[in-house]
C-alpha cells in the first residue's frame, strides 16, 4: 500500500463517519483495501463498531444450509 501524508482529514475517517451516521449494524464491501481502511477508521472512532463483512460473506449468510432438492 502507498499513502502519503495529507494535511486534510483522512478519507477513510470521513467515510467511516458517514457509515456510522447511517446507524447500520453491518457494513459490507467487496474491496479488501476498503475493508482494511474502514476497519482502522471504525476502530478509532468507536468502541463498538458495526460488523464489517465482505459482500460475499453477506450473501453466503443468506443461503440455505442445505442445497434445495431437485425433483427428478
Amino acid at each position: 500500500m502507498f499513502l502519503g501524508e495529507e494535511k486534510a482529514r483522512r478519507i477513510n475517517v470521513e467515510r467511516a463517519e458517514e457509515l456510522l451516521g447511517t446507524g447500520a449494524q453491518t457494513i459490507g464491501t467487496a474491496c479488501p483495501f476498503c475493508q482494511s481502511m474502514f476497519r482502522d477508521a471504525l476502530g478509532a472512532l468507536t468502541e463498538a463498531p458495526p460488523k464489517l463483512l465482505d459482500i460475499a460473506h453477506t450473501i453466503a449468510a443468506g443461503l440455505p444450509a442445505q442445497p434445495p432438492k431437485i425433483a427428478s
